[in-house]
């Protein structure tokens, strides 16, 4: 018997399903974005640079890993 459903609506609905799940995750990602310029927008607003000074920061663990890698592949080790 027949359920009146073809195989081919049941792939549709599937990619239908796919399609909208990829839409909402551009979305998704569209939004990060857009608070991520409005961050920086906020951060130039209150220093002057968006970017921030990388001399600054000498505590940072991310640069110490940096100047630790620079200087293994200066070196060779």
């Amino acid at each position: 018997a027949s359920s009146g459903r073809s195989v081919g609506g049941s792939v549709g609905d599937w990619i239908l399903r796919r399609m909208k799940q990829k839409l909402n995750a551009e979305l998704a990602n569209g939004r990060l974005a857009m608070m991520a310029i409005i961050g920086m927008f906020f951060q130039d607003g209150l220093t002057g640079s968006a970017w921030g000074d990388w001399s600054l920061y000498t505590d940072s663990p991310l640069r110490q890993a940096a100047e630790v890698s620079v200087a293994a592949s200066v070196t060779g080790s």
